[in-house]
């Protein structure tokens, strides 16, 4: 009885508030993955980006932390964690911003597995030979439901990711794009299948990547979605890009992508990608001020660009290209007083690619 008690004491812990470390005792691989990516950082406290927009908000002094229904959805208002996404049961879809609809189940989870799409797993314990072997189905800890169609085709990812207008109707970003298929949506390109177990209750050889590839953590995974190519002409090269994914290359409006090009020791002059939010009076203001977008070069999905440079080329020179990004525009840095932030001051390189001249 004692040992009984205990037990339940253990499970009634690992469902409280501190939920995320009961996840780690099975999904280790995805619990490591996960508190490596943004969304493990979403609240102010846990980002000094997102704290310094915030503490520039118009909101800040009214104590409205208007982006809570996202980046801290629980009551404790920390970073989103396991429970946040895995309770998604539907979106609902809204002009401003869609509105994710959680279960109010209690231990009940969706998710997505293939070899068990349609199934509702609960815990079942099957005895044989008068109880000597025993086979286990489901988790002890809660039920998974893997009938949701929204976990297969992406749609669970636009209750937070597909668009946000401010007051004045300006979208800030919008990523939602017609056309989701099961083959083709953000978990197929941002949650790919990688190598080790899922859960360590039954033993899988792949799981899907929780530190959700993007540009910050893991451009490598997305790199084959931007080409680059370099060819060599009678007066110079020319350099084009095509963004093969169903967006925009950056959503957030603050980042700001660029090109850089070096023939051997020399550097030619930037090319910037931004989308510039302004007012009446066209000068540049921060996202919640603006009337208006007044400029708007970043790339477009499925969209090409190409470049010429008039340069005199000698066999054995080399190109290079490089596209990369800075994660806060660095005109905005000193407004929102990030000059020494390491992470707003790096530049990302996202893709490389090299040409030498015969």
């Amino acid at each position: 009885m004692k040992y009984i008690l205990v037990i339940c004491l253990l499970i009634i812990n690992m469902f409280s508030s501190n939920f995320d470390n009961a996840c780690k005792s099975c999904h280790l691989n995805i619990y490591t993955e996960y508190y490596g990516s943004l969304h493990s950082m979403s609240a102010p406290k846990d980002d000094a980006i997102h704290k310094a927009v915030w503490d520039n908000h118009p909101n800040k002094a009214k104590n409205n932390y208007t982006c809570k229904e996202c980046h801290t959805p629980n009551e404790a208002e920390k970073s989103i964690s396991c429970v946040d996404c895995h309770k998604i049961s539907s979106i609902k879809e809204d002009k401003i911003h869609n509105h994710n609809i959680r279960t109010v189940k209690e231990k009940y989870f969706y998710s997505a597995d293939t070899t068990q799409k349609g199934k509702i797993k609960e815990f079942k314990k099957d005895d044989s030979f008068m109880g000597l072997f025993s086979k286990n189905s489901g988790s002890p800890y809660h039920t998974i439901d893997y009938s949701n169609q929204d976990f297969y085709n992406g749609k669970v990812c636009m209750g937070c990711h597909s668009h946000n207008q401010n007051k004045q109707n300006i979208d800030l970003c919008r990523v939602y794009f017609d056309g989701i298929t099961l083959q083709s949506n953000c978990i197929t390109c941002h949650m790919p299948q990688i190598n080790g177990s899922s859960t360590s209750i039954r033993i899988t050889k792949t799981h899907a990547f929780h530190g959700f590839a993007g540009v910050n953590n893991a451009p490598q995974m997305l790199s084959k979605y931007l080409d680059i190519k370099i060819l060599q002409t009678k007066n110079g090269f020319v350099v084009s890009l095509h963004n093969g994914s169903p967006h925009p290359f950056l959503l957030q409006p603050l980042r700001v992508s660029m090109l850089n090009i070096k023939i051997n020791s020399k550097k030619l002059p930037s090319i910037i990608f931004a989308r510039v939010l302004g007012d009446e009076k066209n000068k540049p203001v921060m996202p919640w001020y603006a009337t208006k977008i007044l400029s708007n070069t970043i790339l477009k999905a499925d969209e090409h660009k190409s470049f010429s440079f008039d340069e005199k080329l000698k066999s054995g020179d080399e190109i290079e290209v490089v596209f990369g990004f800075f994660a806060v525009n660095p005109k905005v840095k000193d407004k929102l007083e990030l000059q020494n932030n390491k992470t707003a001051n790096k530049f990302t390189v996202f893709k490389t690619e090299i040409l030498k001249v015969r």
